[in-house]
This record gives C-alpha cells, sequence and structure tokens, in this order.
C-alpha cells in the first residue's frame, strides 16, 4: 500500500488537548487512527492500573474500570490518558 501523507488542519477546537498537539504529532495520531480502521479494528483502548503504592500493573479495559470505580475498589487519579488505582482491602 503506498504511503500518503496525511494532514490535520485545525480551526478553533473544543478539545484544547488536540490543539495543543504540534502538526507533526497531529499527523501521527491520524495515521494512526486510519490504519486501524482500514484494518477494521476498534481503537484498543486501555486503563493503566496502580496498585495501592502506585506500582504499575497490567492494564484493563475500560469496562472494567468503570466497575472497579463503582464498587469502591479503586479511584481514577487521572483522566487523560485514563489511569485508576486501587484500593487497599478492607
Amino acid at each position: 500500500m503506498p504511503k500518503v501523507a496525511f494532514s490535520l488542519a485545525l480551526a478553533p477546537t473544543p478539545i484544547p488537548r488536540l490543539a495543543a498537539l504540534s502538526q507533526v504529532e497531529r499527523d501521527a495520531l491520524l495515521a494512526r487512527v486510519l490504519e486501524t480502521q482500514e484494518r477494521g479494528e476498534k481503537a484498543a483502548l486501555r486503563v493503566a492500573v496502580r496498585d495501592r503504592f502506585g506500582r504499575p500493573l497490567d492494564p484493563c479495559r475500560p469496562a472494567r474500570a468503570r466497575r472497579l470505580v463503582a464498587a469502591g475498589r479503586a479511584e481514577f487519579i487521572q483522566t487523560y490518558p485514563p489511569v485508576i488505582q486501587l484500593r487497599g482491602r478492607r
């Protein structure tokens, strides 16, 4: 498949994080999204997980992270990129 140059020109946007990216970073992001769509895959979003001491664990899917937070077993410590920290056992 031939390489195609992408360019993502932004008007004033309600997404400040996207507007804060450089042109090269936006092009790389767009290329990753398009490659994922061409393969017919969904974007694999994962939520980073930390234990109660802040040590990194394996990431989980967003649905599991929401269930852990709703059950009171974890809390979101960062929303972008999403990171949850497990609470100690009671």
